[in-house]
């Protein structure tokens, strides 16, 4: 009998273990791979369980408490949620990441920044944000605890270039992300907030357009940082009877900054297309200027000297695209 009594329990034991180890891989599978220590204590897993897991490799320790389940190949997905996890219960996804988590900057970067209500020692791949946030600005979005849009916003407003706050901005409305309280309810809920001002002056100048690319993005925060007077971008222009979008414009001066990516560059077919089409603008008045990663990044004093010479030529005569309702009139 006591035989019989020890193999029932160590075929309940065995039972418990199986369904144990389940709940933890249904768990880290919503998690994007990753597991909090409480978290796997209320799935019925004792310290010495969990050690032995972490001995055996079948935990990765990624921060204190915070574990990748079988493996520390991560997506960007799974390091934003180990830093949430490691951020304690009302931590959230905040800043630079929040904005990448809801497609409003065109990046995935891995590294995490997390707002948490009270102070927590800095941990490496996680920038610690204090501050305390009420609830209505908080979601959980795609399995993680985030700001809301417009909580995001506000916060980006703090520690992005203007040029990636309209960009930010408008793909917010683009993507119609509505919020509750709303971006003007937090003017309101936080009058002396850092980045108010900007966040204003980026909302009046949305309208100047979106960047769709990174090299747009930075092409834009170069001009800002050199004091050139901001281009329309992605600006429709009609050419011999046809419309063309050009990436930035400036109608007064005449001219069509072109970025190309190294890619597209490197593409002779594109090229061509590209002569033909700079042919095509500079007969109807448009001068077109080419600008590359590595002139951006390697030449930009010389790019900025470029420029201001093309805007200080003001046009005479016709505008460019005449006769186009569609060609934007107003001065860059």
């Amino acid at each position: 009998m006591p035989a019989e009594t020890h193999l029932h329990r160590r075929l309940d034991g065995k039972r418990a273990a199986r369904r144990r180890g389940r709940a933890v891989a249904e768990l880290a599978g919503r998690q994007y791979g990753v597991v909090e220590r409480e978290q796997l204590r209320r799935l019925g897993a004792s310290a010495d369980v969990i050690d032995g897991w972490i001995a055996r490799g079948r935990l990765v320790a990624l921060h204190r408490g915070v574990y990748a389940v079988g493996h520390r190949v991560l997506t960007v997905e799974g390091r934003w949620m180990a830093a949430v996890l490691a951020g304690g219960d009302r931590a959230a996804l905040s800043h630079a990441s929040a904005g990448d988590h809801w497609a409003l900057t065109g990046l995935r970067r891995p590294l995490a920044h997390v707002t948490v209500a009270r102070r927590r020692r800095a941990r490496p791949g996680i920038v610690v944000h204090q501050s305390v946030i009420s609830e209505d600005e908080v979601t959980v979005h795609e399995g993680i605890r985030v700001t809301t849009v417009a909580r995001t916003l506000l916060d980006l407003a703090a520690c992005v270039s203007p040029p990636r706050l309209r960009q930010a901005i408008a793909m917010a409305e683009a993507r119609r992300l509505a919020d509750s309280p709303s971006l003007i309810d937090l003017f309101e809920r936080y009058p002396g907030r850092r980045g108010r001002s900007s966040l204003r002056a980026a909302l009046d100048q949305a309208s100047i357009g979106i960047a769709r690319s990174e090299l747009e993005a930075r092409f834009l925060e170069f001009l800002e940082l050199r004091a050139v007077a901001p281009p329309r971008v992605n600006a429709p222009v009609e050419v011999g009877g046809r419309m063309l979008i050009v990436d930035c414009l400036w109608p007064a001066a005449r001219l069509v900054v072109e970025l190309d990516s190294r890619r597209h560059h490197a593409d002779w077919e594109a090229a061509e297309a590209d002569r033909a089409r700079d042919a095509a603008l500079l007969a109807a008045g448009l001068r077109t200027l080419r600008v590359t990663w590595r002139r951006l990044h390697s030449e930009p004093d010389r790019l900025a000297a470029e420029l201001r010479l093309a805007l200080s030529r003001r046009a005479s005569g016709r505008s460019p695209g005449a006769g186009s309702r569609s060609c934007p009139r107003r001065s860059g």
